[in-house]
């Protein structure tokens, strides 16, 4: 199939002739026109307190309470169980909410959840969400995107009591929007066991490479750090990327080896430990390489 473009004839000048695509050339235009549109800015809410939106569920067990310290007091009182249901949902943009909390309401497997984080979503659909399911709630947006042209960002929703919570805003921006992703936590009372929640979303490797990536699990995993007991669910963006970034001992060290030689940087690959090296192609030379080489076995050696 071919495209035909006719320009119209403005005054005594001849109408130029018709451009014609063909597919690949289509393709081509097409793809750029998506790129030129999905680039649109986002606006980042940089405040750590805000905005945010919570709700606590009208459905809760005797005895009457009048405030989540209290729930929490109630619901010390309940046996504490010995697993959890913990689902995680990216609803793309909080599309088809109506489907989702259907899903949520009879699938066998997500139903009666004790804690559900969602992401991509909105104020109004987190509060949809968790009146139907009977839940509490606490919801961070983390900016305003451009495509749905709604507030984008996590909500943690629970059948549990949530005492307190808070933003996190993740390092690396996108290379791309410029939008900035945010983590949310919340303690949830789980009878007699309190339990930190956090809901993430990475940004892609396309938005912050895998060298941003470690950098936000890294952010996330300091915040988890002197809780006993933390979930961490959500959609990392990742084909086994970010995996080793949560396990092992290489999950929580950093080390700070400085050389003035060259620049590298650590990254994750096939869920490995590698080392990024940026080559600035025809100003490098030979010798350039051979003491590369040599400053990153001193580091090697240093520790």
């Amino acid at each position: 199939m071919h495209i035909c473009i006719a320009r119209k004839a403005r005054g005594t000048h001849r109408a130029r002739a018709p451009i014609v695509m063909n597919p690949l050339q289509r393709a081509v235009a097409l793809a750029a026109l998506a790129a030129l549109t999905a680039c649109a800015k986002t606006i980042n809410y940089t405040d750590p307190l805000g905005p945010r939106y919570a709700g606590v569920s009208e459905i809760e067990p005797e005895p009457e309470w009048t405030g989540p310290h209290v729930v929490a007091a109630a619901a010390a009182d309940l046996p504490t169980p010995d697993s959890l249901r913990v689902v995680t949902f990216n609803v793309h943009y909080a599309e088809q909410m109506d489907l989702v909390n259907d899903l949520l309401h009879s699938s066998p497997m997500l139903r009666d959840a004790d804690i559900i984080v969602l992401q991509e979503m909105n104020e109004d659909a987190a509060a949809g969400t968790a009146e139907a399911l009977g839940m509490n709630y606490v919801y961070y947006p983390a900016l305003l995107h451009p495509v749905p042209k709604k507030n984008f960002g996590n909500a943690i929703l629970s059948r549990w009591p949530i005492v307190d919570d808070e933003k996190l805003i993740l390092p690396s921006k996108s290379m791309t929007r410029g939008g900035q992703r945010v983590a949310v936590a919340a303690t949830v009372v789980v009878g007699a066991e309190r339990v930190r929640v956090l809901a993430v979303h990475l940004s892609t490797i396309l938005e912050v490479w895998f060298t941003g990536q470690t950098y936000q699990v890294q952010s996330v995993l300091g915040a988890a750090k002197g809780y006993d007991k933390v979930i961490v669910a959500g959609d990392m963006n990742s084909h086994d990327n970010v995996g080793a970034l949560f396990t092992g001992d290489t999950a929580s060290e950093t080390y700070d080896i400085t050389d003035v030689t060259c620049w590298a940087g650590g990254a994750f690959w096939q869920n490995q430990q590698v080392m990024r090296v940026s080559v600035s192609n025809w100003p490098t030379t030979e010798e350039d390489i051979d003491r590369s080489a040599d400053a990153m076995i001193r580091c090697f050696r240093a520790f």
